[in-house]
């Protein structure tokens, strides 16, 4: 029995509409059914996307999209026609559909009260016709939709519902199979498959700033008991900084995740870290004179300008582990030996082959650069992942939050649809001038965010006014007539006082504030102006 029909009301508005968006009564089971499946903010996956591009060629829809309705907003499991990632749960429609007992029809959305005012239906994607077939776990709990967009009205009888079910319960099928390979996993291979996914994003990082990375592979000579096992993990992470990382794939190994560390410092801590490790595992020789104590053998390898992807360090790591002069008499490793034994390669390989391989050109990571417009939700949790590693490693970071001046004016003389051009247009001059690294967010229907990764406010200033000159030097046209557009902008670099990412969106937002009021078209930094004052439009 579907256990998500019944609604309670959330107190918090739908955003642009002044309304509020229904809960499930099943709520805190919901979410922790949808935990269970260990799929959010995971790679892309070929099996899901080829249901979303079968999908949008059955209906003759631009869109559609395999959505998972998490706590605080809506994740796109994979997407057709659709640039962004996720949106806030207030504005999803997914939200309301796992409320129904047999998902949500909407033929015209600006003609529904619910809707009408949503950002999704006045701006981009300019969502019209909505349907969505529910998602629903073995025990009866709405994960999200399968779900058809378009940007026109239309009906949709009963056989297109029949088959978008169908469809739905395809993608339900492959996310069965996806739980049951997470849940077979013992838990120091679930520890690994984090491992993989952290290095895999490490790599990534790493190879984009020219920054150091390490692996550090330990091995004993013999298999040690759980108590132990788990000591010597327990004792590792206490002696590694708090943005190392540790797994255990097998009883007898341990690896290491060395961030932003070089091989001096590297092969400092792998003869400390070897010594400490062997004093722990010594007391399972309990008869020294038929069992030694278990030796430890290391290897160590540091990024290489050469490496593709993390699973060829940990290839090297395992290979040079097993050339050690301390490692244990037996058959060499093979040059391409990964995950540390046969059988965690195996049992892992269906889950982590994608996680260990998602910096491969053309893949497409949970950063997704400038070429991808994050929703505002999107945007904030970036950007807090970027402060708190601004933070770790003693890095610069800066953001720029633009407004385009006057829009109600643009759209009110020449129409939505050449407010709506002139907004895409803007959005692709941002990303022009934006290095991989950085991230835009469309925070609202004018309005830009742009977080500036290892970026200093003197950096920070001189990218902002050159997007603000781009804007302003831009050739728009509103029915074939020339058209001037300009911005403000308002930015701020990261402070010693700043406890989170808000704090610094709260400072950019006050600099914005005042370049508008101060005449627009200029940009601002910490409420002082950057350069000199432009006569604004």
């Amino acid at each position: 029995m579907n256990q998500g029909s019944s609604t309670t009301a959330d107190p918090s508005p739908d955003a642009g509409a002044g309304r509020t968006i229904p809960i499930p009564s099943d709520e805190a089971d919901r979410l922790r059914a949808l935990r269970r499946y260990q799929i959010l903010d995971q790679p892309p996956s070929q099996a899901f996307d080829q249901i979303t591009q079968l999908t949008s060629q059955l209906f003759g829809v631009p869109i559609a999209v395999i959505s998972l309705v998490d706590e605080d907003r809506q994740w796109f499991l994979s997407r057709t026609g659709l640039e962004a990632r996720q949106t806030d749960r207030q504005v999803a429609f997914c939200a309301h559909a796992i409320c129904e007992p047999d998902g949500l029809v909407v033929e015209d959305a600006s003609l529904d009260e619910r809707f009408r005012d949503n950002p999704l239906v006045r701006d981009d994607p300019s969502i019209r016709f909505y349907a969505g077939a529910l998602l629903t776990s073995e025990d009866g709990h709405n994960l999200g939709t399968l779900c058809v967009i378009d940007r026109k009205p239309r009906q949709f009888n009963a056989a297109e519902r029949t088959l978008l079910r169908n469809l739905a319960q395809m993608v339900m099928e492959q996310l069965e199979q996806h739980r049951r390979h997470v849940d077979i996993l013992p838990e120091h291979e679930r520890q690994l498959f984090q491992f993989l996914r952290t290095g895999g994003n490490e790599f990534e990082r790493s190879r984009r700033f020219q920054r150091p990375l390490s692996l550090l592979q330990l091995s004993f000579s013999q298999p040690l008991q759980e108590p132990l096992r788990c000591q010597v993990i327990a004792r590792l992470e206490r002696e590694l900084r708090d943005h190392d990382r540790v797994a255990s794939p097998a009883a007898d190994r341990f690896c290491v995740l060395l961030i932003e560390t070089d091989a001096t410092e590297a092969r400092r801590l792998e003869e400390r870290l070897r010594d400490l490790v062997a004093a722990i595992g010594a007391p399972e020789a309990t008869s020294p004179e038929t069992s030694p104590a278990p030796t430890v053998s290391a290897g160590l390898t540091t990024i290489d300008p050469a490496d593709q992807n993390f699973e060829e360090l940990w290839d090297r790591s395992v290979l040079l582990l097993h050339q050690d002069p301390d490692a244990p008499p037996g058959p060499a490793a093979p040059a391409g030996a990964a995950a540390g034994s046969a059988p965690v390669r195996t049992i892992l390989q269906s889950l982590a082959k994608g996680l260990v391989q998602q910096v491969d050109p053309g893949s497409d990571t949970h950063r997704q650069g400038p070429h991808a417009l994050l929703g505002r939700q999107g945007f904030f949790d970036a950007g807090q992942q970027e402060f708190e590693r601004a933070r770790r490693f003693c890095r610069p970071l800066s953001l720029l939050l633009l407004d385009l001046d006057h829009m109600a004016l643009l759209n009110e003389q020449w129409g939505r649809s050449s407010g709506d051009s002139v907004i895409a247009t803007v959005a692709q001059l941002i990303r022009e001038e934006l290095r991989d690294q950085d991230l835009l967010s469309q925070l609202g229907g004018d309005s830009f965010g742009v977080l500036l990764v290892e970026t200093g406010a003197q950096g920070a200033a001189l990218l902002a006014e050159r997007i603000r000159t781009c804007i302003a030097s831009n050739n728009f046209h509103a029915s074939g007539m020339p058209i001037f557009v300009t911005a403000s902008g308002g930015f701020t670099s990261i402070s010693e006082n700043d406890a989170d990412f808000t704090d610094l969106f709260t400072r950019a937002e006050d600099s914005l504030t005042l370049a508008k009021q101060t005449g627009r078209n200029r940009i601002k930094l910490n409420g002082r102006p950057f350069s000199r004052v432009e006569k604004g439009h």
